[in-house]
């Protein structure tokens, strides 16, 4: 109903950029694990393609324009447009992501490689003060494993009488 009492004030949409084409070694680099607020999105590369996943949805990111230090990309279903930016260290050091208001800056992350004996370091027994329990940590097959202890699935009722 909107559309037609507000069909003037409807601008169209720009134009997509047009698409180029990255080299492999490129798209390589933006591969990894971003924070995005509370988030984790992994970018990853599917074919020639970059995807960008959450635990809710999957983007496939188009290249449009690359510099010296950065490389954009857009999202054909949203028009949401990616900026990835090379740190002094020639690593990719986030990405901006704009036509979204005040979005948040991608960090990449960068996950250390720790030894068998700096994992079970973290080893141990540990209280979640968030679900009120003990957890352990155990290393198990090189990777650390959280075991929480499981809760009764069921719960005794007693029949009360209802004062009245």
């Amino acid at each position: 109903m909107a559309d037609i009492y507000l069909r003037e004030q409807f601008k169209p949409l720009a134009p997509l950029p047009a698409e180029i084409k990255t080299d492999a070694a490129t798209l390589d680099g933006l591969v990894g694990v971003y924070k995005v607020g509370p988030n984790l999105l992994d970018v990853r590369r599917e074919g020639e393609s970059l995807v960008v996943a959450s635990q809710d949805e999957k983007k496939t990111l188009v290249p449009f324009g690359e510099a010296k230090s950065v490389t954009e990309f857009f999202e054909r279903a949203d028009r949401a447009r990616y900026r990835f930016v090379k740190s002094n260290t020639q690593r990719e050091s986030g990405c901006h992501q704009r036509g979204r208001p005040q979005g948040p800056d991608w960090v990449r992350l960068e996950f250390a490689e720790l030894t068998a004996a700096k994992l079970a370091d973290h080893a141990g027994m540990y209280w979640s003060k968030e679900l009120e329990t003990f957890g352990s940590i155990v290393l198990r097959d090189g990777k650390l494993i959280l075991q929480l202890p499981r809760r009764r699935s069921h719960c005794g009722l007693w029949q009360t009488e209802i004062p009245g």
